[in-house]
């Protein structure tokens, strides 16, 4: 990660790093009324999947938890 204020040299390294860890893996998220899925893809194959019932009373914490 590159702090605000860096040299631009710092800069463009840390979007280089970026760019190679968003091709690496990816989750995706559908977040739905009744469900929460998530996804998780490393180079274009699904590795895992997960589900849980979406409750509007559902703190931040109890939805951390969950991922």
């Amino acid at each position: 990660m590159v702090l605000h204020g860096e040299a631009p040299a710092a800069r463009e390294a840390g979007r280089r790093d970026r760019a190679a860890m968003i091709g690496t893996m990816l989750l995706a998220l559908d977040i739905g009324n009744s469900n929460i899925t998530l996804g998780l893809f490393r180079a274009g194959a699904l590795i895992g999947t997960r589900r849980t019932g979406t409750n509007p009373r559902s703190t931040t914490d109890e939805l951390e938890l969950l991922l």
